[in-house]
This record gives C-alpha cells, sequence and structure tokens, in this order.
C-alpha cells in the first residue's frame, strides 16, 4: 500500500478524485475502492470488479478511447504508479 501514489495531481487520481485545481465533490467511492485495489500490486481484481472498475473510470474520466482499450489506459496507470512517473 506504501507504493500507491498518493499526490493528487498523479495520473492516477486525475479525473477521479483531482480536476487539476480541486477536489471533484462527485468522486465515486467505489472508483476510488477499486482504483486503490489495482494498484496495490499483489491485489488481483476479479473479473466483475474489472468491469466496475472500468465502467466507472469511463464515466469518471470521459474516456475517449475505445472500451476495449480502457483497461490497458488503466494498467498504463498502475505502472506509471508502481514506478512513480507520470504518463
Amino acid at each position: 500500500m506504501n507504493k500507491i501514489q498518493l499526490e493528487l495531481d498523479s495520473s492516477a487520481w486525475r479525473g477521479v478524485v483531482w480536476d487539476g485545481k480541486k477536489i471533484i465533490n462527485r468522486a465515486n467511492l467505489n472508483l476510488v475502492r477499486l482504483m486503490i485495489m489495482n494498484l496495490v500490486q499483489d491485489f488481483e481484481l476479479s473479473d466483475k470488479e474489472k468491469e466496475q472498475l472500468k465502467d466507472l473510470f469511463i464515466s469518471a474520466t470521459n474516456f475517449e478511447g475505445d472500451t476495449d482499450s480502457v483497461w490497458d489506459k488503466i494498467m498504463e496507470i498502475k505502472k506509471a504508479s508502481s514506478t512513480n512517473t507520470s504518463i
């Protein structure tokens, strides 16, 4: 858990709980919970949780890619978070 990027301006939280200037009031706690669970390296989401995460992420971030590529974006965020780099 201590390896998760907690800076709100990191790519993992932009559009989820942070809009670049302030905390988003309508932040979806289920999305935040699933993002944290996904960012923890030793935790594997169930297929149902993955589908929930994708749907919530698309909705929260206004994801513009096709729905099949949203998981790639989520995994890119996970990789960037684990290496403390930005995407």
